[in-house]
């Protein structure tokens, strides 16, 4: 299951769920720069906190999911010079 999602000014994020066990992010950036990876439950409890450099061109980022329980997730991406970006996304 793969799901693109469009450019955020010059950056750009793919992600997709491999073998149940890691959110495989794929960053791509014009510059480095420092982004803030979190996964929140519905409720707003931070489950997964995580800040990652990224340079210019493309990023590959596993985020190891293994400890989440079924249910649906907020996955937040903060970059440091740029608009946020927000998804929701469930584990079965």
């Amino acid at each position: 299951m793969e799901t693109r999602v469009e450019p955020i000014a010059a950056s750009k994020m793919i992600r997709r769920i491999l073998s149940g066990n890691f959110l495989d992010l794929h960053l791509v950036s014009s510059e480095y720069e420092l982004v803030h990876i979190t996964v929140t439950n519905l409720i707003g409890e931070t489950k997964v906190s995580s800040w990652e450099e990224v340079f210019s061109g493309d990023n590959f980022l596993a985020i190891d999911i293994s400890r989440l329980l079924k249910g649906s997730y907020k996955l937040s991406v903060h970059f440091a010079t740029k608009s946020n970006r927000e998804e929701i996304f469930s584990l079965a």
